[in-house]
C-alpha cells in the first residue's frame, strides 16, 4: 500500500484475483485521484469465477477515480507483479485478493532497481496488447442481475 500511495507517474498491477483489502482498495483510488497512472490487470479467462464475479464488484469505484481496469483474454492470467514509477517493483506469489493478503500472508519480492523497473513495465505493456480495457461506459452496461451476482460473491471475499 505505501508504494502505490507513493507513486508519483504510474502503478502497474497484474494479479489474477483481485478482491483487494479495504487499505489496498483505497491506495490504489487515492492514487488514481492524484492524477497518476494507475493500471489494473486481472484474468479475463476465469478459474474461479466467485472471485471473478467480486472483482467486478471494485472497478466502479476505481474506474471513477481514473484508473484503468484491463482483462486479459489470452487465456488463464497468473502474474503477479506490482510496478512504481520506474524505480522499484514486486513479483511473487501474492494475488490482490483477500486471502492472499490477510489469511495465506503471501510474498512479493520488492525490488529497488530502475532497470528491473522498466523491464517489468515493459511486460505489462506486452500483455496489454492480449486484453480489453473494461471502461466505465461498458461497466455501466452491466445488467442488475449481472451486478447483484458480484455483489453477492463479494459478500463472500473474505472466504475467497
Amino acid at each position: 500500500e505505501i508504494a502505490i500511495s507513493s507513486a508519483d507517474e504510474y502503478v502497474m498491477v497484474q494479479s489474477p484475483y483481485f478482491v483487494p483489502t479495504d487499505g489496498m482498495e483505497e491506495a490504489l483510488i487515492n492514487t488514481a485521484l492524484a492524477g497518476v497512472d494507475v493500471r489494473l490487470m486481472i484474468t479475463g479467462v476465469p478459474d474461479k469465477k466467485i472471485a471473478w464475479y467480486a472483482a467486478f464488484s471494485y472497478f466502479e469505484r476505481l474506474l471513477r477515480a481514473g484508473a484503468h481496469v484491463y482483462l486479459y483474454d489470452a487465456g488463464f492470467f497468473h502474474a503477479k507483479s506490482i510496478t512504481v514509477d520506474d524505480e522499484c517493483c514486486a513479483v511473487g506469489t501474492m494475488n490482490l485478493d483477500v486471502r492472499s493478503l490477510e489469511l495465506h500472508k503471501e510474498l512479493m519480492f520488492w525490488m529497488y532497481d530502475a532497470e528491473i523497473a522498466k523491464e517489468n513495465r515493459a511486460i505489462f505493456e506486452a500483455d496489454m496488447k492480449e486484453c480489453h480495457e473494461v471502461t466505465l461506459g461498458e461497466f455501466e452496461k452491466i445488467s442488475f442481475i449481472h451486478r447483484f451476482r458480484n455483489s453477492a460473491a463479494r459478500l463472500a471475499s473474505k472466504l475467497l
